[in-house]
C-alpha cells in the first residue's frame, strides 16, 4: 500500500485506511496480484550474487506485504505515511525495522540503501514524481538498485477500478510506464529490468477456467501485445561508483 502525501487530511485518511489494510485486500483481485508481485520480487531480489549485508527499504510497505520477499528480514525497513497500517505488520526482535515517514522526506542519509522498493507508490503522487524520484537517489548507493511496480496506464482497466477501489480512490492517477522511464533517465537512472504482465484476476477457482486463465496471461505476456497487461514492473540501477 503507498501512502507518501505529507497532506494532513490524506495523512488522517490513509491512517484509517491503513487500521484495515489486510481486511480491504483480502479479496481473490488483490491476492492475486500480490501473489504475482511476490514472486517476481523474489527473482528480481535474488538474482546474482546475494549480498548479504545489503541494505532493502521499502518506500510504501504497509502492513509489511512484501517482507518475505527478502532474504535477510533483519536489513529491511518498512517505511510508510500510515502508523496504523505499520503497527498492523509483523513485529518482534527477527521482523523488519518499521519507520513511519513521508516518502517525499525520507529520514535517512544519503547513500544509505542498497535496494529501494516503491511499490505502488508512484500513482499516489502523480503530480510530485520528481520529488519523490530526487528522494529516491538521493538515499539510493551508487549501483545500487530502485524496483518499481505500477499499475500500467496502456490498460484502460485502471482508469475503472482507481475509482473503486477504496485504496485510490484520492489523488490517484495511472502510469505511462514511458512517463517512468523519461523521469528515471532525468535523474540518471537506467533500466535493467522490465516487464508488463497481469492479464485479469481469475473470476473462478474452477480447474479448466483458471487453467484457460493461466494460459491467456502467459501468451499475452509473452507476446507483442504485452505492453497491454494490467501491470508494469521495472527494476532502475544508480550510476556505479566512479
Amino acid at each position: 500500500m503507498a501512502h507518501a502525501c505529507a497532506d494532513e487530511d490524506l495523512k488522517a485518511f490513509f491512517e484509517e485506511v491503513g487500521s484495515r489494510y489486510d481486511t480491504i485486500t483480502n479479496t481473490k483481485s488483490f491476492q492475486y496480484f500480490l501473489r504475482r508481485r511476490r514472486q517476481y520480487l523474489q527473482e528480481w531480489l535474488d538474482d546474482g550474487p546475494v549480498r548479504e549485508e545489503r541494505v532493502v527499504v521499502d518506500l510504501a510497505a504497509g502492513t509489511g506485504t512484501y517482507s518475505d520477499s527478502v532474504s535477510r528480514p533483519d536489513r529491511l525497513i518498512n517505511m510508510d505515511l500510515s502508523f496504523n497500517a505499520l503497527r498492523a505488520g509483523p513485529g518482534g526482535p527477527e521482523a523488519p525495522a518499521r519507520v513511519n515517514a513521508d516518502a517525499l522526506r525520507i529520514p535517512l542519509r544519503d547513500g544509505s540503501v542498497d535496494v529501494l522498493l516503491m511499490i505502488g507508490l508512484c500513482h499516489h503522487v502523480p503530480d510530485r514524481l520528481p520529488v519523490l524520484f530526487q528522494e529516491a537517489v538521493r538515499v539510493v548507493k551508487p549501483g545500487g538498485a530502485i524496483l518499481i511496480d505500477e499499475a500500467n496506464a496502456y490498460n484502460v482497466l485502471w482508469f475503472v477500478m482507481m475509482r473503486t477501489c477504496e485504496i485510490d480512490r484520492i489523488g490517484t492517477r495511472p502510469l505511462f510506464p514511458l512517463q517512468l522511464k523519461r523521469l528515471a533517465k532525468r535523474f540518471g537512472l537506467t533500466v535493467a529490468r522490465e516487464r508488463y504482465w497481469g492479464f485479469a484476476p481469475p473470476f473462478s477457482e474452477h480447474r479448466a477456467v483458471a487453467g484457460l486463465f493461466r494460459r491467456v496471461e502467459s501468451a499475452l505476456e509473452g507476446s507483442a501485445l504485452s505492453r497491454l497487461c494490467i501491470r508494469y514492473s521495472v527494476m532502475f540501477t544508480t550510476a556505479p561508483a566512479a
